[in-house]
């Protein structure tokens, strides 16, 4: 996804999270034959708030960073697993008109069939591929 949004979109990537995130940011990095911003462990609270501000659009897994961005109107691909459904998202859209919520297959085919999900799935369910479908209708979306 990093290399689609700098290639397709020129978006610098920056990747923020914790110290203890430091090893997914540094295999996303080893991928990657770019600079990346890699705030994982340097970014203070207040600091998030400001990056997420000035952000073209973010994307994360289920946390409290995607919250926030969608608190500060950013445009969020949040990935869900479908445990939260209804409580934590999809979000109505006059809070946030650009918080898409993307789950995996399963919940989708529940929430197709019922709108109610009765087994959630996993974050790594949600396949690049499937988010990037997501941010290409976004960005090529007549605005």
């Amino acid at each position: 996804m990093a290399d689609f949004l700098s290639k397709e979109y020129t978006l610098d990537i920056c990747l923020c999270g914790s110290k203890s995130d430091e090893i997914y940011a540094n295999n996303i990095i080893n991928t990657l034959k770019y600079p990346v911003i890699d705030l994982c462990g340097k970014a203070n609270f207040s600091q998030l708030i400001s990056i997420l501000q000035n952000a073209t659009c973010i994307v994360s897994i289920d946390t409290g960073a995607i919250h926030l961005a969608a608190a500060c109107n950013v445009t969020c691909f949040g990935i869900f697993n479908g445990e939260r459904y209804g409580r934590f998202a999809p979000y109505p859209k006059i809070m946030n008109k650009n918080m898409y919520s993307i789950y995996p297959s399963n919940v989708d085919i529940q929430l197709q069939n019922n709108n109610s999900i009765v087994s959630y799935g996993s974050y790594n369910e949600v396949n690049s591929e499937k988010v990037i479908k997501v941010i290409t209708r976004h960005f090529n979306a007549p605005q």
